[in-house]
């Protein structure tokens, strides 16, 4: 079976994506396996529908199988979540390809970075004596790479799915995985996009239209009900949020994930003189500190992530009727045990119990994100979606 494998969050699932994945099958591909985001994403974010929604909304547009990335590797830098998410797939051992989008589509270029350039001892001295200077990573990173390789090199920075790109190349070698790479270029309209072009329009921007009681429907395929209706944003939960913030102790913030010391000061300081989470992030951001790496930690903290845990097991969100022979297959070959409920992750053991009571903790937490807040044990009460 040839089986392509994609990373995506979905949020929400719109008709560039359903672009991508019929290209996909064009390419003589049997099956679609997605690897998609928890109730979190990776711009430090929740998702503006479930995880279940937007895994039904991805069946039904051509995905054969979709896979959850635990929540600590949906809230990391892009390297980690790359990581994350590529270990998933790789674990199935059913995934032949990954496809990706990218903007230069130049899949030599990003082969370059992620197997020279990163490692290149020019670049590394010039990136830390940047660092040295207060300089944040991204603008340090881009700067060495221009001095060393050129405006060629360094203009592939400034594009988001080349630099994530870059990051699953880096990550299948880490894994040592036999899944190659598939570059598809994306045109028209671009990662967080303002503008829109016929019916095709970017996440950010279909999600700024869903809040703002806009008509987005054409940037989307066609639905079953008001999957919308129920919208979760942080801002849903700013008073929680900035309790929390407020009432952790500067040692609580040291043990979280991707945090390093003096940023954890500023974010006690800024929570405890902010009346809104907007004010707390214009507060806390910096020349050094991303806005989309604050949030994250600002999650990892109200969550308790504290480090990158391997799941113990492949999480099962969905799948299509044609994937069954694929299903199958992948319970004989996969390198972990297939879960899709707290049932199924009972039998594996105490840490496979654990690590499924953890991801549950985390979406009780989303629902209170939710415009009309739901009861707790959500993943309890939900199914795996059967298409």
């Amino acid at each position: 079976m040839k089986t392509a494998g994609i990373v995506g969050e979905y949020n929400p699932f719109h008709n560039g994506h359903l672009y991508q994945i019929n290209k996909i099958k064009s390419q003589g591909f049997d099956f679609v396996v997605v690897a998609m985001s928890s109730n979190f994403v990776q711009r430090g974010d929740c998702a503006i529908i479930d995880k279940w929604a937007r895994t039904k909304t991805a069946i039904k547009n051509g995905a054969d199988l979709v896979l959850e990335i635990p929540t600590c590797y949906c809230l990391s830098p892009a390297e980690k979540y790359a990581f994350g998410a590529l270990s998933v797939l790789d674990n199935t051992n059913i995934v032949n390809t990954l496809a990706f989008g990218s903007e230069s589509g130049n899949l030599e270029v990003l082969q370059k970075f992620a197997y020279e350039v990163y490692e290149n001892s020019k670049v590394i001295k010039i990136l830390k004596s940047n660092l040295e200077k207060g300089e944040g990573y991204a603008v340090s990173f881009d700067n060495a790479v221009e001095k060393v390789y050129g405006e060629k090199y360094s203009a592939v920075l400034k594009n988001p799915n080349d630099v994530l790109g870059i990051e699953y190349l880096r990550a299948i070698k880490k894994l040592d995985s036999s899944i190659s790479p598939f570059a598809i270029k994306r045109s028209k309209v671009l990662h967080n996009d303002e503008k829109t072009d016929d019916n095709i329009a970017s996440g950010s921007k279909i999600r700024e239209m869903i809040l703002n009681g806009e008509d987005f429907y054409r940037f989307i395929p066609e639905i079953e009900g008001d999957i919308f209706k129920n919208t979760a944003t942080l801002q849903n939960g700013e008073r929680v949020l900035l309790h929390i913030l407020r009432n952790m102790k500067r040692e609580e913030y040291l043990s979280l994930a991707d945090i390093n010391e003096g940023l954890e000061q500023r974010i006690l300081n800024s929570a405890k003189v902010s009346k809104k989470l907007d004010e707390f992030f214009e507060n806390v951001k910096a020349k050094r500190y991303t806005l989309s790496r604050i949030r994250r930690i600002i999650l990892n903290a109200v969550l308790q992530i504290h480090d990158y845990e391997n799941s113990p097991y492949i999480r099962v969100l969905g799948f299509s009727e044609n994937a069954l022979p694929l299903l199958k297959e992948m319970k004989r070959a996969a390198k972990l045990p297939i879960v899709s409920s707290f049932a199924d992750a009972k039998k594996q053991g105490k840490r496979a119990e654990e690590y499924f009571l953890k991801e549950a903790s985390y979406t009780d937490f989303y629902t209170m994100l939710e415009k009309e807040i739901r009861v707790s044990g959500l993943e309890f009460q939900k199914s795996v979606v059967k298409i």
